[in-house]
């Protein structure tokens, strides 16, 4: 157990062998938990140490429907499609056989509780998934009034699975601290036991990768267990504090900015920013996604990016409209030093792909 681990050495039973006899480790100099967002370790280390934990659930549950192949649908495979409705909202993404996993994601009920003791902080007048699946004739209701071109795209099959399919919950967990040094043994978390994120910007298994990216880094340069354990805190809590504060944000303008005509406009000069000064200017979401840079740095730099667009946006009322040449000099002024300040690169991956709304 990760407690008495860390206060005192203890033979580890590593295998059997043929005869049935064991083989032996005294004690561990390195444990790792990375046993997911319900993480067993993290449940014993916080008996050790507070590390100012906060779990918390978002109101909005999800379920899968499936679109058929793209030629049924009349959905571009190149792009991802979200159908915002502010409480609520629907998004789409290609498979490879040209199908789609559509997921929805609604409002939970508030008197049904989440599995900590909590309940959702919504008012119960719209809809829930519970309403909205009580019976096929309500969830027709549901799917006809706010999504009736995809109603009428999948018809009942849409409906029965709706109403059959079981919804997920999502939630995030945050901590200050990813270690435990004990007397003997020295415990790390790493992946979603310590920093589980809502999925919106499809980054918690690269998050994982990183952690372990970063932690083998700091075990080549032969630091005490101690060192390590703090150094592996310090680079990776900034990070993923900040991965949080994105995926929880991207959550939000998915449901519900892409549907607002200022935020689109927005997106239309960023666009035509991003295709022409493609040397100079990436967009968050593309840093976020098809880049190595930090999240916490493309976080704070995010905000530079949209006070500069809203800055460009003044007296424009279309993308081609807008001037390239102040584009250009704006990005040269605010967000080039800055780039270079933090060691940021623009260099991506491949192209980002079309948002369809």
């Amino acid at each position: 157990m990760m407690e008495s681990l860390c206060r005192e050495r203890n033979d580890v039973i590593i295998k059997e062998d043929e005869s049935g006899l064991t083989e032996r480790m005294e004690g561990i100099d390195l444990f790792i938990g990375c046993d997911g967002a319900g993480s067993k370790c993290r449940q014993l280390m916080l008996k050790e140490k507070p590390l100012n934990m906060q779990s918390n659930f978002v109101n909005w549950g999800y379920k899968e429907v499936t679109f058929p192949v793209a030629g049924s649908t009349g959905l571009s495979v190149d792009d991802l499609h979200i159908w915002p409705r502010g409480d609520h909202f629907l998004m789409a993404l290609a498979n490879p056989d040209g199908s789609f996993t559509g997921t929805i994601y609604v409002d939970s009920d508030p008197s049904i509780p989440f599995p900590d003791g909590t309940k959702p902080t919504v008012s119960g007048d719209g809809p829930t998934f519970q309403n909205t699946t009580s019976s096929e004739n309500a969830a027709r209701d549901f799917w006809k009034n706010h999504y009736p071109d995809v109603y009428e795209r999948l018809g009942e099959g849409l409906v029965k699975e709706y109403t059959e399919n079981s919804a997920g919950i999502l939630g995030s967990v945050r901590l200050d601290e990813y270690h435990l040094s004990g007397k003997r043994t020295t415990g790390l978390l790493a992946g979603d036991a310590c920093h589980a994120i809502v999925p919106f910007f499809g980054q918690g298994v690269q998050c994982g990768f990183e952690d372990a990216f970063v932690l083998g880094e700091i075990l080549s340069e032969g630091r005490s267990m101690d060192d390590t354990a703090k150094e592996y805190s310090r680079q990776r809590v900034r990070s993923c504090h900040a991965l949080r504060k994105l995926a929880l944000d991207n959550m939000a303008e998915m449901g519900d900015r892409v549907g607002q005509e200022k935020f689109r406009f927005l997106k239309q000069l960023e666009s035509r920013i991003e295709r022409e000064l493609a040397s100079k200017y990436r967009s968050r979401y593309a840093l976020v996604c098809y880049s190595y840079n930090d999240y916490a740095d493309v976080l704070e730099v995010g905000e530079l990016q949209h006070s500069l667009l809203e800055e460009l946006a003044e007296g424009v009322s279309s993308p081609e409209e807008l001037s390239m040449a102040k584009a250009e000099a704006l990005i040269d002024e605010k967000l080039t030093p800055e780039f270079a300040r933090r060691g940021m690169t623009l260099d991506l991956g491949g192209p980002a792909p079309h948002l369809r709304l």
